[in-house]
């Protein structure tokens, strides 16, 4: 019996290398999705084969959003962090709690940050946040005496870690947490991770106008973004990159002829004064977002130095001076942008505005 003819070893590597290159050559194809999640609108990006797995990722990704919303946000009465807040509460200062690992990470981000800012950014900062949430719908600035009530229930020092057992324990009754400072660009980062899990890789994921992004686009060198600021919106260039901003350009109230805005300095219970904005690149989003809620708190003078120090942070400031609007930017911001802009001139950094 004559054996059959075998393929031989260099035909079969022929024969692989064509079936492979067959489906490398599938190309790429854009979808989108929106939807609101986290009190504001989200929008999802991707680049896959194939509608269906576009779509079964973007369910995912929403799912994931939830999950981390029902943990972090102080909204929701049922959250992991409002049921921590309620049992320090009830204990006149809590017992030792073991957490999730979201609220962990977020926990010990925040306090990170918090130290290393020396206190402008400070996630105790809800008391505040409550008081002048109130006031401003009366139309009113908070007393002084309001005021100190409110502060003295701030201060992050009194947010304990057990490191081993990665345990929190609120130590001062009536403290309170508010990640909205850096929850909104963990839930960024994490929806990336599940994309990538997921095989998909060429995403944009936009909350609320923060962004984070992973490989670039096909046939392209990066994501092209356009970042809202005053006078001239900004066009970026990024890849593996987010972008946060912060500022009051929609969230602010005039009372008595002043400016204030959403965001509180937790060092002095004060509500930033003065228009202004700030734009943070880093390789993560929640790095981004507490870097531009801090830096919005510390400043351009204080804020660019800060910054200096982080060699993984990008900034630019913008801010009004009478009808112009001024900027100064750390050395590296301007290399993201994808075309020159009329912000940028030698602008020096100005003092930080002194609070009423």
């Amino acid at each position: 019996m004559v054996a059959p003819p075998r393929i031989s070893g260099f035909l079969a590597a022929v024969a692989l290398y064509l079936s492979l290159s067959a489906c490398a050559a599938v190309p790429l194809e854009r979808h989108e999705f929106t939807a609101r999640k986290m009190g504001c609108p989200f929008r999802l990006v991707l680049y896959t084969q194939n509608a269906e797995a576009a779509a079964a990722a973007a369910m995912k990704t929403w799912e994931r959003i939830d999950e981390i919303e029902g943990r972090l946000s102080n909204f929701l009465l049922e959250s992991e962090v409002s049921r921590l807040v309620q049992a320090a509460r009830a204990e006149g200062g809590g017992p030792w709690t073991g957490v999730s690992s979201d609220l962990w990470r977020n926990l010990v981000a925040a306090d990170e940050l918090r130290r290393a800012t020396s206190g402008a950014f400070d996630v105790t900062v809800a008391p505040l946040v409550k008081l002048w949430r109130r006031t401003r719908r009366a139309q009113r600035v908070p007393g002084q005496a309001e005021l100190a009530d409110a502060c003295a229930l701030v201060g992050g020092a009194a947010l304990l870690f057990n490191f081993a057992e990665k345990q929190v324990r609120l130590e001062r009754r009536g403290l309170a947490i508010d990640l909205g400072g850096i929850a909104k660009g963990f839930a960024l980062d994490e929806a990336l991770d599940l994309l990538a899990r997921e095989g998909i890789e060429r995403v944009l994921v936009d909350g609320g106008g923060d962004l984070r992004v992973g490989r670039a686009p096909p046939g392209r060198r990066a994501w092209r973004v356009e970042v809202e600021a005053p006078g001239e919106n900004l066009r970026l260039e990024l890849v593996n990159e987010a972008v946060a901003t912060s500022g009051d350009a929609y969230r602010f109230v005039e009372i008595g002829g002043q400016r204030y805005s959403h965001i509180i300095d937790p060092r002095t219970g004060w509500a930033l004064s003065g228009a202004a904005t700030v734009c943070v690149v880093a390789p993560t989003a929640m790095a981004a977002d507490g870097a531009a809620s801090a830096a919005s708190v510390l400043g351009p003078e204080e804020g660019l130095c800060w910054v200096g120090m982080n060699a993984d942070l990008d900034v630019c400031f913008f801010w009004r001076e009478k009808k112009d609007t001024r900027t100064c930017a750390s050395p590296g911001f301007e290399g993201k942008m994808a075309k020159p802009s009329s912000h940028f001139s030698p602008n020096p950094a100005p003092r930080s505005p002194s609070l009423p």
